[in-house]
């Protein structure tokens, strides 16, 4: 069901199919109409219920995942919750350490409030294979007036406690024992304020994509 606009209550539906789910999608959907809010909050009520699913697809999903560590017996491997608007970091971290057969986790962009506690507990909590992290991109016109410059006009210094969070995280990152593929995207940051160094560390890490807003040297 992801890419679309619902305008029904599908709480009916989920009641007869989600025990049986093995792929649950709601990606960049969106709800219209009347009782909008309460028709999408209604959704992941359901994912208690969902025993056997095995890939997750909530991207920029707007409603409560208080719900999310409460999928019990689940094998699953496959979660994106990237941009959820609702998504606390608690119940985020709580989540991974009990799913540990997880094997691809995608938090690109990761919601904003939960950087912080994420960043401070990575290899504990982001111990998968395969992990899409990216982070929120810089303003277009800074961006572009980067371009036009060719990297000659100093970038827009991040604040402290955003930048050390990133930084903490990226250092945390060589220390994650399953980590193989590692897409790192939306840096807002040029080498003069992040150090990326820490990934070589990673001993098997076979793929790395940079998505850098800037130069690297």
């Amino acid at each position: 069901m992801g890419w679309v606009r619902i305008n029904a209550d599908i709480s009916p539906l989920l009641e007869h199919v989600a025990p049986q789910l093995e792929e649950f999608s709601l990606e960049e959907s969106s709800w219209i109409g009347e009782n909008s809010r309460q028709n999408e909050a209604k959704a992941s009520q359901f994912l208690p219920k969902m025993h056997r699913l095995r890939r997750l697809n909530l991207r920029k999903f707007g409603g409560p995942l208080d719900d999310l560590v409460k999928i019990e017996g689940s094998q699953l491997e496959y979660l994106d919750v990237s941009e959820a608007r609702q998504l606390d970091a608690d119940t985020l971290f709580n989540f991974l350490n009990q799913s540990k057969q997880l094997i691809c986790l995608h938090l690109c962009p990761m919601p904003r409030q939960c950087l912080q506690l994420v960043a401070a507990s990575t290899t504990s909590a982001i111990n998968v294979p395969t992990a899409f992290l990216g982070f929120t991109k810089q303003e277009i016109r800074e961006r572009q007036r980067y371009k036009e410059e060719n990297g000659n006009i100093p970038l827009r210094r991040p604040k402290k406690g955003k930048t050390a969070d990133l930084q903490t995280l990226i250092g945390q990152i060589g220390k994650m024992p399953k980590l193989r593929t590692l897409w790192l995207g939306y840096i807002p940051y040029t080498s003069h304020f992040l150090d990326i160094s820490p990934i070589g560390n990673a001993a098997e890490l076979k793929h790395l994509h940079l998505k850098v807003s800037g130069r690297i040297s």
